[in-house]
C-alpha cells in the first residue's frame, strides 16, 4: 500500500492557506506526508496505483460545504470524482505515477523515473547521439492514444455488452515539480475509472497452478487423464501434454489467414471463417465440449475448467472486437531490442470484481469475468506507419499484419508458455513459473486446450454461444478464483 497525497501533481498557483502539500509523495517519499491530507492508494503493477473515490454529480458537488478544500481527481461530464479511502465505491487507476522500486522509499524523491542507456535500431538513428530508455510515467502522446482508443472502441464493446477494464477521465500533466529528476522529459499520469486490477496470467493462473492438486487426487487425476486422452485418440489426434504443448499447437494455426478474414468483417460481428472446427482438429485441438463433459464428473475440477473455458471465450471475443474496428491492441517494433512488443497478453486481462459480475448476471443475465486494459500503444490501420528499412511512411498493412502477431501472442501466453523455457518464451520476455508436479502438469494442458479452443472459435465468431452456459455459477467460480488470487496477492504482474 502506498500513500497518495491529496492533490494532483500540478504545482502552480497553490493556495497555501488550505495547507495542502504541493509535492505529492505517491511513491518514494522526500519527507513524511501530511496524514491530514493524505489518502491510501494501492500499488498496481510497476508504475501505477489504484485509489477509491466517491462520485458526485455537479449539482451534488456544488452543495458540499468543504468543496474548496477537496482534491478533485477529475471532472468528466456530470461526474466529479473525489478520493475517499473509507467510503469510496469507485476505483480510479493512476497509470504512470512513477516507478515502484525494491529499494528503500527514502532513497528516491517522487516521481521516481527509471533512466538507463539503451541501443536504438531504427533507420533514423543518429550515430552522434546517445539514447536512453525512460520509464515510470506516461507521456502526453501515450495518454492521448490510450484515452482516444478506449473511447473509440467502447461503442463496439457495448454492442456485445462487454465492459472495458478502464474508462478514461483525462490525464494530469506534471508541471514545475520540485527536485524533478528528469526536468526535460514531459510526464503525465493517465487517470481512468477501473473495474479490476488482478491479472489473469500472474495472479489467477499463478494461483490456479498451485492448487490444482488440491482439487483432484493424484489417483483420480490419472484416471481422468486416461479418459480424456482416449477422446483424442478416438479422433486420431495426439493428446495435449508436456510433450505436446497447447501453445505450440496454436502457433501452427493459420494466424495470418485468420487476421485477414477478421479485417474483411470490419465493423461487423459476423462469423469470419466457416468450418474452422476441421482446421482446429488438424492442428491437434478438439471441441472443448467433449473434454468438459468428462471433467464434469469431478466437481471441484470442473469449476476450474469452467473458468479456463470462460477466460478463453471472453478473451477471443475481446481481441476480435479490437481487430474488427481496424485497431491492434498495442503491437509495435521495439527500437531498442530489434523485436516486436505485444500488449495482447494475459497480464493485460484483469479479473473483474465479484460484486460487479454478480450484479450484472442477476439483473441482466450477462456473464463476464475478465476485461482488457492497456491501449497506450494501440495503432489504427489507417494511421499506422512503417518503421522498417528505408523511409518511414504511412502503411495501413503494418497494423493489420500485427493482427496475426497479437492472436499468436495471446494464444501463446494463455496456452502455457509461462511454464516453459523455450526460444518463444525468451523472445516474449516471459517470467517462467514453476510447473505442477506429476500428472497434474498434463492435466493443466487439457484445461489449456479447452481455453484456447474457446478463444479461437470466439475470435472467429464473437456472437457464438457457450456450450457450458447453463453451468455458469458466479459464487462457485469466484470462490475458486479468490482462492487463486489469495495465493498470488503479492506477485508483481
Amino acid at each position: 500500500m502506498g500513500m497518495i497525497n491529496g492533490m494532483p501533481p500540478l504545482v502552480k498557483d497553490i493556495n497555501t492557506n488550505n495547507n495542502i502539500q504541493n509535492f505529492a509523495p505517491i511513491k518514494g517519499i522526500a519527507y513524511s506526508p501530511d496524514e491530514q491530507h493524505t489518502i491510501k492508494g494501492y500499488r498496481s503493477g510497476t508504475r501505477s496505483a489504484i485509489l477509491k473515490a466517491k462520485v458526485y454529480t455537479n449539482e451534488e458537488f456544488d452543495k458540499l460545504e468543504n468543496k474548496n478544500n477537496l482534491w478533485v481527481i477529475a471532472k468528466c461530464g456530470n461526474k466529479v470524482y473525489i478520493p475517499d479511502d473509507k467510503d469510496g465505491n469507485t476505483l480510479i487507476r493512476l497509470k504512470g505515477c512513477s516507478m515502484w522500486t525494491q529499494k528503500s522509499q527514502n532513497e528516491y524523491q517522487f516521481p521516481y523515473v527509471l533512466l538507463r542507456p539503451c541501443e536504438y535500431h531504427l533507420p533514423d538513428k543518429d550515430p552522434n547521439k546517445k539514447y536512453i530508455k525512460v520509464r515510470g510515467f506516461n507521456s502526453v502522446n501515450s495518454s492521448g492514444i490510450e484515452l482516444f482508443t478506449i473511447r473509440e472502441l467502447k461503442p463496439f464493446f457495448d454492442k456485445l455488452k462487454i465492459l472495458m477494464g478502464n474508462l478514461p477521465l483525462g490525464f494530469w500533466k506534471y508541471v514545475n515539480l520540485r527536485n524533478d529528476p528528469a526536468p526535460n522529459i514531459e510526464k503525465c499520469v493517465c487517470v481512468m475509472e477501473t473495474i479490476g486490477d488482478k491479472r489473469v496470467e500472474t495472479h489467477f493462473f499463478g494461483g490456479a497452478e498451485k492448487i490444482l492438486d488440491k482439487l483432484i487426487s493424484e489417483e483420480n487425476c490419472k484416471e481422468l487423464l486416461n479418459k480424456l486422452e482416449n477422446i483424442y485418440k478416438d479422433k486420431n489426434i495426439t493428446p495435449p501434454s508436456s510433450k505436446n504443448m497447447t501453445f505450440n499447437k496454436a502457433s501452427k494455426l493459420p494466424l495470418n489467414d485468420m487476421g485477414i478474414s477478421i479485417l474483411k468483417k470490419r465493423y461487423s460481428f459476423d462469423k469470419a471463417m466457416d468450418n474452422f472446427e476441421a482446421t482446429m482438429n488438424s492442428k491437434g485441438f478438439i471441441d472443448s465440449k467433449y473434454l468438459m463433459e468428462i471433467i464434469k464428473n469431478y466437481e471441484e475440477l470442473y469449476t476450474l475448467a469452467l473458468i479456463y473455458a470462460e477466460i478463453g471465450y471472453e478473451a477471443g471475443r475481446i481481441l476480435s472486437v479490437i481487430h474488427r474496428t481496424g485497431n491492434n491492441w498495442g503491437t509495435y517494433f521495439n527500437a531498442e531490442a530489434k523485436f516486436i512488443d505485444y500488449n495482447a497478453h494475459g497480464d493485460n486481462l484483469i479479473i473483474l470484481n465479484k460484486e460487479k459480475v454478480k450484479e450484472r448476471f442477476e439483473k441482466e443475465k450477462i456473464f463476464q469475468i475478465i476485461s482488457m486494459v492497456d491501449f497506450d500503444h494501440s495503432v489504427r490501420s489507417d494511421t499506422s506507419l512503417n518503421f522498417g528499412i528505408g523511409e518511414i511512411k504511412k502503411e495501413p498493412r503494418v497494423a493489420t499484419k500485427f493482427f496475426s502477431y497479437e492472436l499468436g501472442s495471446l494464444t501463446a501466453d494463455l496456452g502455457g508458455i509461462a511454464n516453459e523455457s523455450t526460444p518463444l518464451s525468451a523472445f516474449m520476455s516471459v517470467t517462467i513459473r514453476p510447473k505442477p508436479l506429476g500428472p497434474y502438469y498434463n492435466l493443466l494442458y487439457m484445461l489449456r486446450d479447452c481455453m484456447i479452443y474457446e478463444l479461437i472459435m470466439s475470435y472467429i465468431d464473437p456472437m457464438r454461444e457457450r456450450h457450458f452456459e447453463k453451468d455458469l455459477n458466479v459464487d462457485k467460480m469466484y470462490d475458486l478464483i479468490e482462492k487463486c488470487l489469495a495465493i498470488t496477492v503479492n506477485n508483481e504482474a
